[in-house]
């Protein structure tokens, strides 16, 4: 990671990019918000997977609050401005572009079968980010990652065998994560602002 903030010239940049090629949010997105701060050294991977964990407890749209929290990381106060209308804006025109456009070709035959094949691009394309997510994480191989794969497997089996388990998934992992995650003491730049 660089010490120096990038000027809010280019974090606005940086989430415009995201927000104008990230076609379908999800995993697209998702890739280009860690491959654009990364690879600029604004963030770090641990700083990444930090934020979208937590990104993925708020209630809402899970990009639109890990945008935010990013942009925090990045830029503070005025980062989080920025991050929110470099990533929504342009993607809200596009996007009442596209739906506007739709209306005329929906009924075409063609349409309809690229349609029909979004839903295995997708899963395609979020197992892919999941890889390549895991990859950024897992040198060397440890305990504590496959302590990791158990805790994750365990989670996904009772969220779906047993009923109402999702509020002890969450107190468990609260519970795991401040008994052993609690010593970790976050970097003196990500208390500022």
């Amino acid at each position: 990671m660089t010490d120096e903030r990038p000027t809010p010239v280019q974090q606005l940049k940086a989430w415009f990019v995201t927000g104008t090629q990230s076609v379908g949010g999800g995993a697209s997105t998702l890739y280009l918000m860690r491959s654009i701060l990364v690879r600029r050294g604004w963030i770090t991977d641990r700083e990444f997977l930090q934020e979208w964990t937590l990104s993925r407890l708020s209630p809402g749209n899970h990009l639109t609050a890990l945008a935010a929290l990013l942009g925090q990381r990045i830029g503070g106060r005025r980062g989080v401005v920025l991050a929110l209308v470099g990533l929504l804006i342009p993607s809200g025109i596009i996007t009442i572009a596209l739906t506007g456009g739709f209306g005329f070709i929906r009924n075409d035959p063609a349409v309809e079968s690229a349609l029909a094949g979004v839903g295995p691009v997708t899963i395609g394309m979020m197992l892919g980010i999941t890889a390549y997510l895991l990859r950024s994480v897992m040198n060397p191989l440890s305990i504590a990652l496959a302590a990791d794969v158990v805790l994750f497997g365990a989670a996904i089996v009772a969220g779906f065998l047993i009923p109402g388990a999702t509020i002890a998934i969450i107190i468990v992992g609260a519970l795991l994560g401040t008994i052993f995650l609690g010593r970790d003491e976050l970097p003196p730049e990500t208390l500022e602002e």
